[in-house]
């Protein structure tokens, strides 16, 4: 007899290891009679072995729901699309996986789950949400805290096994952390703010101080950061090297020092290289012959490793070697060009400050010409705050209740800086977009061309009268006037010189329209470029054609909004003189210079308003470098979005922070100090440099009537001034040693309180008197 019983539906044999083995399609339908004992016995025995098997899959979600009250018939059973099945059993073998994960207790258990994580997360790359929600990411670090090459329980190993089973499992912590990060934002972020490096360092503090383990940890953690495991073995092939020989072995994985993908896990690595070290010269060797190879390897590397604060650790154990009589001359020598190359991005204010109490010894109070190089050539470096962008990378903007581009005409003006052009299609510099309709992009081309498109023309324009420099600073001027009248009406300006020009028709607005977007870069898959943004700005009308000469004279540093009346006053000597000539030619040729924008410029500013400035991007809002989500702006509460990877690098030039803690009164000093011609041409060089590109030290000069100060040092030294320090100050004042010619004094407060005192000069020695002279024929000529 058959009583009305619920139908029970079980799949067949299924094993979480083969989860391709799942059919949901196929069911068996067994009919349960109470009263034939035997028969449901036999079923429950069946039924418990499934369940077994199966609890956990069902447990977490149900396929084929059950109901208490009607039958389902096996043919409305509802089926799943197979890749959302497949998926589903993937993030539930995930999530039993982690469950072994805790409840391993012995260290070859742990290995084995491990094992079947990276291969659950690499079959699926779905599964790394589910990894970080379980807290994947905790029980890793919980596995290499625990990890120790020391026996423990009743049964003892072989310590050659147990090291081996240790080194697969760190293995398989690091590379099962780099593929859950790799690739997604979301498990990087979650990492670096809810796990963070700090806990991995706790993580692995037992394994960089024990000596078989350091070389093997530290190695992964180098391959984490470039996520790049090939380079694991980097530490264990170089203990046994001669520091002849490291040189060699490094430069066999030199290609592979590529972008650092991790900043904080290179930080990591830098902070416990002393534990690697361990007081061997050949392994510190390594440590900063690798940093070095590194900072050269891209100009990203050198951003990262210069605003990540190595300076000030560097500086220490530099000068620790310095005083070390066992330290060879290869480790100083590796150690001061490292120490140059991060210096290259500048000095922030206690790093200056340390780097110039050094440069005096203080026992005797005179000064160390090695410190005093290392100053000389960190004060030649330009680099200025900047974006830096490896695309895809793109910053955008949502410019509410517009309709495109303003009705009036535009300026879009940007300073950037090209490392690697674009490899085979053109790469878009910024854009506009309306409902992603592309009303203007202006892109560059693998030879280096600019392409512009509109929606108001139907061709594409290149730009072939010269292609954007590379590796150094470039500014950009596009401008489109919005009336017929203006011919041309599209005009492109490149490092303020009018450089070609289009008559097109303006784009057209769209009505449907309720937004605008502006974008800087692109997140498009196949965009190759490495380049950096300094400042962008986009405003509401076209500018004058000889305005552009006068933003690009107020060089990559300003990072305002033009809107100061005395915008004369950020002008360095150079770029003073310069408009200055330019208004000089203008005059000559008969056109009245009172008349030109340029003019009102220097006198009253540009004068644009807030609501004229649609954004103005810079680094100025942002506090510290490295990566961000927004980029606030100072003319509105609008804010740039970051897709992409995007850094901020927050460079501080050594000039700038060279007036922070004291000016121009520093190098004076240093000069005071100086006891041969060798220390006058290099205080000399620091002084110069310091004032060259930076208004607020020439200011200082001027306002302390430092000039006259520093002739009145020099003249009781006038006698040990050589060629070099002749040529250093003439140079700063505007002479041309290269091409005579081209010479124009462009300091003349500094001309007249130095080259017009004849008394001064008349202390020196003959053969600097002659060249003395000649200059003023040179300048007369």
């Amino acid at each position: 007899m058959i009583h009305n019983k619920p139908w029970t539906q079980i799949r067949r044999g299924v094993t979480l290891d083969h989860p391709s083995a799942f059919d949901p399609a196929t069911t068996i339908v067994v009919v349960v009679d109470d009263q034939n004992t035997a028969a449901t016995d036999n079923v429950k025995q069946r039924k418990a072995m499934l369940r077994t098997l199966l609890t956990p899959l069902v447990a977490r979600f149900d396929l084929s729901p059950r109901f208490e009250q009607a039958p389902l018939p096996a043919e409305d059973d509802g089926e799943l699309d197979p890749e959302d099945f497949a998926r589903d059993v993937m993030i539930e073998l995930m999530r039993n996986t982690l469950d072994n994960l805790k409840d391993a207790d012995t260290l070859r258990e742990k290995t084995e789950v491990l094992t079947e994580i990276q291969k659950i997360m690499l079959q699926d790359a779905r599964t790394k949400e589910v990894f970080r929600e379980l807290d994947g990411f905790i029980m890793l670090m919980s596995v290499l805290s625990t990890l120790r090459v020391a026996q423990e329980g009743p049964i003892h190993e072989p310590e050659e096994q147990l090291l081996l089973e240790v080194l697969e499992s760190i293995r398989l912590v690091f590379m099962i952390v780099s593929d859950a990060i790799h690739d997604c934002p979301e498990n990087a972020e979650y990492f670096k703010e809810s796990v963070g490096f700090k806990s991995l360092s706790l993580a692995i503090r037992d394994l960089v101080s024990d000596k078989r383990t350091v070389d093997v940890t530290l190695g992964f953690l180098l391959s984490m950061s470039l996520n790049d495991f090939a380079l694991s073995g980097l530490f264990t092939s170089l203990r046994s090297l001669s520091m002849d020989q490291v040189d060699t072995k490094i430069q066999e994985f030199e290609s592979r020092l590529i972008i650092i993908r991790q900043p904080d896990a290179i930080r990591l690595l830098w902070d416990s290289a002393p534990r690697l070290v361990d007081g061997s010269p050949v392994m510190r060797y390594a440590i900063y012959k690798l940093f070095e190879l590194l900072c050269a390897s891209c100009h990203r590397n050198h951003a990262t490793l210069s605003t990540m604060g190595l300076v000030q650790s560097l500086l220490s154990q530099y000068f620790q070697l310095r005083d070390d009589k066992n330290a060879s001359d290869k480790e100083r020598q590796v150690a001061q060009r490292l120490l140059r190359r991060l210096l290259e991005l500048g000095a922030y204010t206690e790093e200056a400050r340390r780097l110039f109490q050094r440069t005096i010894n203080a026992e005797d109070q005179t000064l160390d010409l090695e410190t005093l190089e290392i100053v000389r050539a960190a004060m030649k470096s330009r680099w200025l705050e900047h974006f830096s962008l490896e695309s895809p990378a793109e910053l955008y903007m949502e410019h509410t209740g517009t309709r495109g581009v303003p009705s009036t005409g535009f300026t879009f003006a940007i300073w950037l800086w090209i490392e690697v052009l674009p490899k085979s299609t053109s790469h878009p510099i910024f854009t506009v977009r309306v409902n992603k309709n592309l009303i203007v992009a202006l892109s560059v081309r693998p030879d280096g061309k600019l392409e512009l498109r509109t929606s108001g023309n139907k061709t594409n324009a290149v730009f072939n009268k010269s292609s954007i420099p590379k590796m150094r600073w470039c500014h950009i001027t596009l401008v489109h006037h919005a009336h017929r009248s203006s011919q041309p009406s599209i005009r492109l300006f490149m490092d303020g010189v009018m450089n070609d020009s289009l008559t097109w028709a303006y784009p057209k607005s769209l009505f449907s329209a309720t937004s605008t977007e502006y974008v800087l870069g692109s997140e498009d898959a196949d965009a190759q470029m490495s380049w950096c943004i300094a400042t962008a700005y986009f405003v509401s009308l076209p500018i004058g054609d000889d305005l552009p000469r006068f933003i690009h004279h107020l060089g990559p540093r300003y990072q305002g909004n033009f809107q100061d009346p005395s915008l004369i006053k950020f002008l360095t000597y150079e770029a003073s003189t310069s408009l200055n000539m330019f208004l000089t030619a203008v005059a000559s040729k008969g056109s009245a210079v009172e008349s030109l924008s340029l003019m009102k410029a220097v006198r009253d500013g540009l004068g644009l308003s807030n609501s004229a400035i649609v954004f103005s991007l810079s680094c100025l809002n942002l506090k510290q470098s490295g990566s961000v989500s927004n980029i606030p702006m100072s003319t509105s509460s609008r804010e740039f979005n970051v897709r992409g990877d995007v850094l901020v690098v927050k460079a501080a030039c050594l000039d700038s922070s060279l007036w922070k803690i004291g000016g121009t009164s520093i190098p004076l000093h240093l000069l005071q100090l100086a006891k041969s011609p060798h220390e006058i041409s290099r205080t000399l060089s620091i002084l110069t440099d310091c004032i060259r590109n930076s208004w607020e030290n020439s200011e200082d000069m001027e306002r302390l009537r430092s000039y006259e100060i520093l002739t009145d040092i020099l003249r009781s030294k006038a006698q040990m001034i050589n060629m070099t320090s002749f040529e250093t100050l003439f140079e700063f004042i505007g002479l041309n040693f290269r091409t005579p010619e081209q010479s124009t004094v462009v300091n003349v407060v500094a001309y007249k309180a130095i080259a017009l005192d004849f008394e001064f000069w008349s202390h020196a020695r003959r053969e600097i008197q002659h060249v003395y002279f000649e200059h003023f024929i040179t300048l007369l000529e």
